[in-house]
């Protein structure tokens, strides 16, 4: 307990987890109300989709299965037909089906249960949350209802004193990650840094089933799941900090289609794995010649970007993956990003993965242009040098997009820092937002009083588009080609800025499933609004005349410099979302939607159809009129099908 208030009758307790009760004091003390203040101050959010059904009454399929197996199976499967056939029914005839607009009351129902399934659109989710406070919560996506919440427990570091702040959030898919063949739904790994007041830090790995929220430890680990006041126990990876973790997907040879591992480099660039299985140390050594990511490092008080790769290395007693004597492995630098002097690393933001649908843009001219897709790119973000007795300090911000394999500077965009009066509390002078999804890029920087003709300062918002080449019809196959390969680096870009009436906090693309669905931007402003920009309005090609018929073809429309706030698109109603940090979208079962989550201060979630519900058949439709058209055709071919055979009779009698 962190806090009491009391009066004669109730008492209000707060907790160091962020939960706050009241209680009603009496013979029999009862508790009034309680509510999850560490939900105000969420730093990880993922989405997970619920499977087809529960995992305990859906057989499991093999490939090994014999043919006597098979039948058995259907058999087993088939009990449920005739609760299928009924409910199928009753949806056609009272139109109560779930809808993007409605609820389905029977998935609700069931994460009651044990084990929550999905709805028919996959528009139901559970959403895990991990809090500064170290506390981890499964939230309904329909309702908000916290369906399961779990504390993570300190470990060794309890006897002295300590805090623990989960740093990445990782989705394990339904399958099992020790090469069992037993179903499994998804799981949750949480990487945490745990820091004691000894001033001892290490890092703690937390395995959580997705809908339950309990341990998902391998039992082999000799690591207790639980401790006697119900803490969730980890499992301690790294004895120090770790400065990256990643998720390892399997190799494209590999029959699981779900990363079942997580890589972490701990200061000394020891790489750990987790679990460290025979499986997931056979997808480490396959993938290791193919494995590049970027690292921030501080030498001699200067902040740089290098790029690492793996090699095999005998690990010895404390080492990473010494695991029976076998060989593990070590991060080592494979090139430097050289910046200005006067610029400093901020941060470095990866590209949001997702289904490709096409590879380029077809346009009026019914010529081409293709895609630039390179899966290694990330966003480097620098900021204005401090000063120094042989450096002023800097007055400009940066923006480049890296390939991560080379370190080959693909695009760049000198920013103007942002003044002092512009300044908000927590922020520095490079309050800049960026995103790269596909070949598109976003970003936001505010724009001082520039002496130009036709400039002005407020927020302006960029959007780039990269292609391969130097112009259209130009493909060099930049998602298939080596980063090592000549043409590479033949890309030309796309760009236009537009001002923005508000600030924007945070931003992301609407996700579909196969990314058919145009791509809209989500933006979160610090009016406290959440709303949606079209993508033909960020359409970097926008002309700056009338559009011809050509470009009419294309859903182009004449450039406006100004993206003015359009309430229609305004997602959060006149719902104020306070001091939102991050948002997240997920795809669902209908590729016309797209799940929407901010967090912050508040929380908000909505569904959006940036196509309109193209795959969808509207509330209103009237299912009565087309049953009875097809049953008045059927019986029309039912009478006239005799008619027509004796008057073929006939005729054939008279010929």
């Amino acid at each position: 307990m962190y806090a009491a208030l009391s009066c004669s009758t109730s008492i209000l307790f707060t907790t160091t987890s962020g939960t706050v009760q009241l209680w009603q004091l009496a013979h029999n003390p009862t508790e009034l109300w309680t509510r999850e203040e560490a939900l105000a101050a969420v730093v990880l959010s993922e989405f997970v989709q619920l499977p087809e059904g529960q995992r305990n009454g859906i057989a499991v399929r093999n490939d090994e299965e014999s043919f006597l197996e098979k039948i058995l199976r259907h058999t087993n499967d088939a009990k449920n037909l005739p609760h299928y056939l009924h409910g199928f029914l009753r949806r056609f005839v009272t139109g109560s089906y779930a809808s993007t607009t409605s609820v389905s009351a029977s998935s609700l129902a069931s994460l009651t249960e044990g084990y929550p399934v999905r709805n028919t659109f996959g528009l139901t989710q559970i959403i895990v949350v991990a809090t500064l406070q170290g506390k981890i919560f499964g939230i309904d996506s329909s309702t908000g209802r916290i369906v399961w919440s779990r504390l993570l427990g300190l470990g060794w570091a309890a006897e002295v004193g300590a805090s623990i702040v989960p740093v990445k959030m990782f989705i394990f898919g339904p399958e099992d990650a020790r090469g069992e063949q037993e179903a499994k739904g998804p799981e949750v790994v949480i990487v945490a840094q745990r820091r004691a007041e000894n001033t001892l830090v290490d890092t703690v790995i937390f395995h959580i089933d997705a809908f339950t929220g309990a341990s998902a430890t391998n039992a082999d680990t000799s690591v207790p799941q639980e401790d006697s006041n119900g803490l969730l126990q980890g499992f301690d990876i790294v004895p120090g900090p770790v400065i990256e973790a990643y998720l390892l997907s399997p190799s494209p040879d590999s029959a699981k289609k779900h990363a079942t591992a997580v890589l972490l480099l701990d200061e000394f660039l020891q790489v750990y794995l987790y679990p460290s299985t025979p499986s997931t140390r056979v997808t480490l050594r396959d993938l290791q010649p193919s494995l590049h990511f970027p690292l921030r490092t501080n030498a001699d008080g200067v902040t740089r970007v290098l790029g690492h790769s793996i090699a095999p290395h005998y690990a010895g007693e404390h080492g990473a993956e010494s695991h029976e004597g076998e060989r593990g492995f070590v991060a080592y630098a494979t090139w430097t990003l050289g910046l200005p002097p006067d610029e400093v690393v901020k941060t470095m933001i990866p590209q949001i993965r997702g289904p490709v649908a096409s590879l380029g843009k077809v346009l009026g001219n019914r010529t081409t242009l293709y895609k630039y897709l390179n899966p290694s790119l990330f966003i480097l973000l620098t900021a204005p040098a401090p000063r120094t007795p042989s450096m002023k300090q800097g007055r400009n911000c940066g923006l480049y997009i890296v390939d991560g394999v080379k370190g080959t500077i693909i695009y760049e965009a000198s920013l103007p820092a942002l003044p002092n009066k512009k300044k908000v509390a927590g922020k520095d002078s490079c309050d800049v937002q960026a995103m790269l999804v596909e070949n598109w890029l976003v970003y936001q920087y505010y724009d001082p009083d520039w002496a130009g003709v036709g400039l002005s300062k407020g927020w302006r918002l960029v959007s780039v588009e990269l292609y391969e080449g130097s112009g259209i019809d130009e493909k060099t196959r930049s998602s298939d080609m080596t980063s090592f390969a000549n043409d590479a680096i033949h890309v030309h870009a796309y760009e236009q800025s537009y001002l923005l009436p508000h600030a924007i906090t945070a931003f992301a693309p609407t996700l579909t499933k196969f990314g058919i669905t145009v791509k809209d931007l989500i933006v979160a402003s610090r009016t406290h609004q959440i709303a949606s920009i079209q993508r033909h309005l960020l359409n970097p090609r926008r002309p700056h005349r009338k559009v011809t018929a050509q470009e009419q073809e294309e859903f182009l429309v004449s450039y406006e410099p100004v993206l003015a706030s359009d309430p229609r698109r305004v997602l959060s109603h006149n719902y104020e979302v306070a001091n939102v940090q991050r948002i997240v979208t997920s795809s669902t079962l209908l590729e016309s939607t797209s799940l929407v989550f901010a967090y912050g201060l508040d929380m908000f979630l909505t569904r959006v159809t940036p196509s309109n519900t193209f795959d969808v058949l509207n509330e209103n439709f009237n299912k009565a009129q087309l049953v009875l058209t097809i049953s008045g055709l059927a019986l029309a071919i039912i009478f006239t099908k005799p008619m027509v055979q004796r008057k073929k009779l006939r005729e054939k009698w008279y010929q």
